[in-house]
């Protein structure tokens, strides 16, 4: 799905964002596993136990939680797996699989009652805290459907107060919908939380050299480029101690805007710490490199910035680049290459781009 998120006030869309689950939501799932593994075993033993079964019942339930049982164990194997929507599809079939075959059963025997059907609220339960939106209303509509058909061919259920029934799934299935929605909603936000810059909405340095790594390993089977493009603004403890902090965040911003009006939807742009900035440039020559990086620095040199309508002076950045090869293609090695780059940036005089292959030749 396409990510929105907001720098300066703006609405910036920014390439597909990959829909994984929630760290949260594993752990939860895997911690719901135990319970319910514990519960389906007294299942088991209580309906093995010389109570009220009639022979053909047990047998019947006997299959049936053990069943359950197998399935349960395969979602707890995938999810070790890291297969997690595997495992949850296991792990929401459970309650669906058993609440219909224990109405089944009870169907069999001629005991028509409510209770088997009420753990049908279950699988509903659960989809308001695992699935998609969409997923989840699609499977408390097909327990809705489902219900009502077989209200509408049961005579004995009729003859009960089945309105009633029905609705308590219908005040059941709103309230799903409300929590599904805010939990989704707060997954978001703490996703956010851990893979974007607060101040700039821009990624993270977490988030980037996670990225760097994973671009790498693929960089190295697949004979794809990547360019690197490390920048810092220049003199920036000058704005600050010049015209104060606000002042120092309106520019960081600015330019965080522009970064992102500036290179296309498949670059990972990130505000590296403090005044810094990485930018990770995909399928990328030496040439287009340099072009992006010294048109980037002439681009910030022509951005105008006021604050309390007040302009700042001019901003300027240092950039050094590199594009990897087989000599250095290592995240650590990049970084190390392109701050040297940056350095001689510096020493040339700031508001410029340098190319790692430049320090090299010069030296």
């Amino acid at each position: 799905m396409l990510y929105w998120y907001s720098v300066s006030g703006e609405t910036i869309r920014r390439g597909p964002m990959q829909t994984k689950p929630a760290d949260l939501q594993v752990r939860l799932l895997s911690f719901l596993h135990i319970p319910m593994l514990v519960i389906l075993l007294v299942s088991l033993l209580a309906v093995n136990l010389p109570l009220s079964y009639a022979p053909v019942d047990q047998t019947l339930y006997t299959i049936l939680i053990s069943l359950l049982i197998i399935i349960l164990l395969c979602s707890m194997f995938l999810l070790g797996k890291n297969h997690y929507m595997l495992a949850l599809i296991l792990t929401i079939l459970i309650p669906l699989i058993g609440s219909w075959g224990s109405t089944y059963i009870n169907f069999q025997a001629g005991a028509y009652e409510y209770l088997p059907l009420i753990y049908g609220a279950i699988p509903i339960m659960l989809a308001s805290f695992f699935l998609p939106l969409s997923a989840a209303v699609a499977l408390m509509a097909f327990q809705l459907v489902a219900l009502m058909i077989v209200f509408s061919n049961t005579a004995a259920l009729r003859l009960q107060n089945w309105p009633s029934f029905y609705i308590f799934f219908l005040f059941l299935c709103m309230l799903s919908l409300i929590a599904n929605t805010l939990i989704n909603k707060q997954l978001q936000q703490l996703k956010e939380l851990t893979v974007r810059d607060h101040l700039t909405g821009l990624f993270n340095r977490r988030y980037f050299e996670e990225t760097l790594e994973n671009k790498l390993k693929r960089t190295n089977t697949e004979t794809r480029t990547l360019g690197l493009i490390y920048f810092d603004i220049d003199r920036f403890k000058n704005v600050n101690d010049t015209h104060g902090h606000e002042a120092g965040d309106v520019v960081l911003k600015a330019i965080a805007s522009l970064l992102v009006e500036y290179f296309d939807l498949a670059t990972t742009i990130s505000r590296y710490g403090g005044d810094e900035f990485a930018i990770l440039v995909l399928q990328v020559s030496l040439k287009q490199l340099s072009m992006l990086a010294h048109g980037l620095v002439k681009q910030v040199e022509a951005l105008s910035v006021t604050h309390k309508n007040q302009a700042i002076t001019t901003i300027s950045i240092s950039a050094g680049y590199l594009v990897t090869n087989a000599t250095y293609n290592r995240p650590e090695l990049l970084f190390e290459h392109a701050d040297e780059a940056l350095y001689q940036a510096k020493k040339a005089g700031r508001n410029c781009a340098v190319g790692y292959e430049e320090v090299q030749t010069s030296s």
